[in-house]
């Protein structure tokens, strides 16, 4: 079965920024495909997809670009929600009791 999948315009400027940065690094540094491959633990032609637009980018893969790259997760994709992002990974490294006590803590100061 084939995954199409239309990309939203978010995930296409992501690619563009993503492809952007990687050439001025290229041209700066001589990385290629293969050094970010390498340093994420996926194939060249996973960057390459997500590179070209064929594949959007999730927030965890964002963000783990941006630490490859030195950018800010902002610099790929300026709709990347970081504040989300950071209580989201910071609850997936608690146990259920904790979770429920910082959700708790955050209801009631949306309250």
């Amino acid at each position: 079965m084939i995954d199409i999948r239309v990309l939203s315009e978010s995930d296409k400027k992501a690619s563009a920024n993503f492809k952007n940065i990687f050439q001025q690094l290229k041209q700066q540094d001589g990385i290629v495909q293969k050094d970010i491959a390498d340093k994420m633990n996926v194939t060249i032609a996973a960057i390459s997809k997500f590179m070209n637009g064929e594949r959007a980018m999730t927030n965890e893969f964002v963000y783990r670009l941006s630490e490859v790259l030195n950018v800010s997760p902002l610099d790929i994709k300026p709709d990347f929600d970081l504040v989300t992002y950071s209580i989201n990974l910071q609850l997936s490294n608690l146990n259920l009791q904790q979770k429920q006590s910082v959700l708790s803590f955050i209801n009631d100061l949306t309250k």
